[in-house]
């Protein structure tokens, strides 16, 4: 952190320090991230792990329950009726309803401009593995990261897609919930507005600042980091 610990007093009251902040956090985490290249490469030679989603292994949810994991080539791979992917298996709490389930994709990249995001679909099924929901791309809303969260999840790009499902009695005989994506995700981006920023060097620091907003176009990954909360909810 060398590059990040010295900053002048004068520059605490000047709206520099949130972006100077940032940019520390990015000089701290550039390398980390696997290149998309690679990301898709090794998805495209992950084997199936399965010829069927009984022998899934269904982790449980409870009620309080917060998890986060990676979908990478470390996890599970499956050919879906929507296609080939990364996936996590869940077994659903039977009691007490009605609750929630949120999900959150986080950004990953060294920049803005290498960024990729997993953007998932999320199915039910019932105890004989029957489909029962699936959600569609507009569950899922792009939303800012708090520094707080990001630094928890990625260390990296302070965006999110962030969805949820909701459970009641009527939803008792759905058994299992699964984290994938499909190959018409694969294939769609999502855009984002983000700030143009150009290189400024103070004393001791070495940051950006804004000179306005661009669009940048967003490709969806097989891989990404994921976090899984489940909490009461009552019905509205």
């Amino acid at each position: 952190m060398d590059k990040c610990r010295y900053v002048p007093r004068q520059y605490f009251r000047t709206a520099l320090i949130p972006t100077i902040l940032i940019a520390c956090l990015m000089i701290e985490v550039s390398g980390c991230a696997t290149p998309l290249g690679r990301t898709i490469s090794q998805y495209q030679k992950a084997a199936i792990c399965c010829n069927s989603m009984e022998k899934f292994s269904f982790e449980p949810l409870e009620i309080g329950d917060s998890k986060s994991f990676n979908l990478n080539e470390t996890s599970p791979a499956y050919q879906f009726s929507t296609g080939k992917s990364y996936f996590k298996a869940f077994l659903l709490p039977q009691s007490p309803y009605p609750y929630v389930i949120v999900i959150r994709s986080y950004m990953l990249g060294d920049h803005i401009d290498s960024a990729y995001i997993f953007f998932p679909q999320v199915i039910t099924m019932n105890k004989n593995y029957e489909l029962i929901r699936a959600t569609d791309p507009r569950t899922f809303k792009l939303e800012k990261a708090g520094f707080i969260e990001t630094t928890k999840e990625t260390w990296g790009l302070m965006y999110k897609l962030e969805g949820e499902m909701r459970f009641t009695e009527d939803n008792n005989d759905e058994r299992y919930l699964i984290i994938q994506t499909t190959d018409e995700l694969l294939g769609a981006k999502t855009s984002l507005s983000t700030w143009r920023t150009v290189p400024v060097i103070l004393p001791g620091i070495v940051g950006v600042v804004p000179t306005g907003t661009k669009e940048v176009v967003i490709p969806h990954s097989p891989a990404g980091r994921i976090s899984i909360s489940i909490g009461k909810k009552t019905t509205k």
